[in-house]
């Protein structure tokens, strides 16, 4: 289970401290859920920042939507386009990759050496039906960390020994 700690936010003006609701997240056990977590951006163009949670050892990653009540609904599930590849062993928001408006996200299936965009688009699910699968060498282990790179319009995935 991922829980989210409840934040204290402090006003300084009235010497005040009030305790924000935190927010818990479930997943299966023994699929590694939370292994990695990541602000996805906005994928959806609604305003709203999402979430990205992973669960590699069942080969799906989790995309909670932002909202007025955060973390609503069900997430919307991405699962390994080829199975048993530790699909989820990292995830990360890719910026705008794709200069479209909507915020994209990376995966990393390392068994499989490879790491997969996921562009963000408007509505619910936000994505296309296909991601574009950046692949590594066999055997390096490449997709074992993703992240976005700075800019808007770059991301950096790396492999390891």
């Amino acid at each position: 289970m991922w829980r989210f700690i409840q934040k204290l936010r402090y006003r300084r003006s009235e010497n005040v401290r009030e305790e924000m609701p935190g927010h818990a997240l479930e997943g299966f056990a023994g699929s590694y859920f939370g292994r990695s977590v990541a602000r996805a951006g906005d994928v959806n163009g609604d305003g709203y920042a999402d979430l990205v949670v992973a669960a590699s050892t069942s080969n799906t990653a989790y995309v909670y939507l932002g909202g007025a009540t955060p973390l609503r609904g069900a997430p919307i599930t991405l699962v390994s386009p080829r199975g048993g590849s530790n699909f989820g062993a990292d995830v990360s928001s890719a910026g705008d990759v794709n200069g479209d408006g909507y915020a994209d996200l990376l995966a990393g299936a390392f068994a499989s050496s490879t790491a997969y965009v996921y562009l963000g688009a408007p509505g619910s699910p936000p994505f296309g039906a296909t991601p574009i699968a950046l692949r590594g060498l066999a055997g390096t282990r490449f997709g074992v960390s993703v992240a976005r790179a700075g800019r808007r319009d770059r991301c950096r995935v790396m492999g390891g020994g």
